[in-house]
This record gives C-alpha cells, sequence and structure tokens, in this order.
C-alpha cells in the first residue's frame, strides 16, 4: 500500500532530506540536478506510475498523505476494509490520535532517532511549491504531462 506525496511536497520533502550535503548546496541546485534525474532514491514518477498501473487490482490501495490529513477517519476505514478487517469506532479514534504528525515526531523522538525526527518538519502539505521559481514550476508542469501521458492519472489529484 503505497502512499503517494505530491509531487511538490516530494520535492520539498526529499531536499529536507538532504540539506547540508556537499553535493546538494541550495534548493535550487537540488531542484536543477532531480530534474536532469541525477539524485539519489530515483524520482517520483519512477515511484509512483508502476503503482498507479496496478491500481484495480485487489491487493493495491492507493493512499495519499493529503487523504490522511484531510479525512483521517475515511483513510482509516478504506485500510481495514482493504485488509478484511472492521474497524470500530473507538480503534478509528485511536489510530487518528496515533497518526497526527505531533504523535508520530514525538514516538520518534523518544526512540532516539533524531536524524529522522528532524526531517519531521511540519507534517502540512503545499510547503513545496513555495520555493519553486516560476521556472521550476514550467518545467517540472512540462515534465509532468510529459511523464503521464498514455495513462489516466489524475493530474489534479496528485
Amino acid at each position: 500500500m503505497p502512499v503517494f506525496p505530491t509531487t511538490s511536497s516530494r520535492w520539498d520533502s526529499r531536499f529536507s532530506q538532504v540539506r547540508g550535503s556537499p553535493v546538494y548546496e541550495s534548493f535550487h541546485d537540488w531542484v536543477e540536478l532531480w530534474l536532469a534525474g541525477c539524485v539519489d532514491y530515483g524520482d517520483w514518477f519512477d515511484f509512483v506510475l508502476p503503482y498507479w498501473e496496478h491500481r484495480h487490482r485487489d491487493n493495491v490501495l492507493i493512499v495519499t498523505y493529503e487523504d490522511i490529513l484531510k479525512k483521517p477517519e475515511q483513510v482509516i476505514l478504506d485500510i481495514g476494509n482493504h485488509l478484511g478487517y472492521t474497524v470500530t469506532p473507538e480503534e478509528v479514534e485511536e489510530v487518528k490520535q496515533k497518526i497526527q504528525f505531533n504523535n508520530m515526531k514525538q514516538v520518534i523522538e523518544k526512540g532516539n532517532k533524531p536524524a529522522a525526527a528532524s526531517i519531521m518538519r511540519s507534517g502540512k502539505t503545499g510547503e513545496g511549491v513555495t520555493a519553486f521559481s516560476e521556472r521550476h514550476h514550467r518545467i517540472f508542469d512540462k515534465m509532468f504531462r510529459e511523464r503521464i501521458k498514455g495513462t489516466d492519472f489524475d493530474v489534479y489529484r496528485y
């Protein structure tokens, strides 16, 4: 069950993980390398599109981070249903509390994982878009449309 970050969230989130590396001196440098396909962990399209091709299979459920934030109860019920489990209202509430950003960050911090906690910033979406230059927006929009051409990938949802 993949959890899809939106493309802009992916860029900003991934850069926050490598910030301080001598290879990536600035967000601008990192985006330029990403656009050229020269960053570690591959690109967002290579991660998302293979799952998208199989989204109608019974054993695949696609969830977005944005969905988790906007309608956590429904996502919890969907995941339970996908796994063949009936989730009670009490369990929905318990899971909803546990998956809140601040709670998850505290769990990681308590587990002595400072590096992991340091890449967890605000838990909000859409922050990555503000870091893009106009040029990056144009290039990315063009790339996005080219990479999803021939699929029925929902451009406006992701």
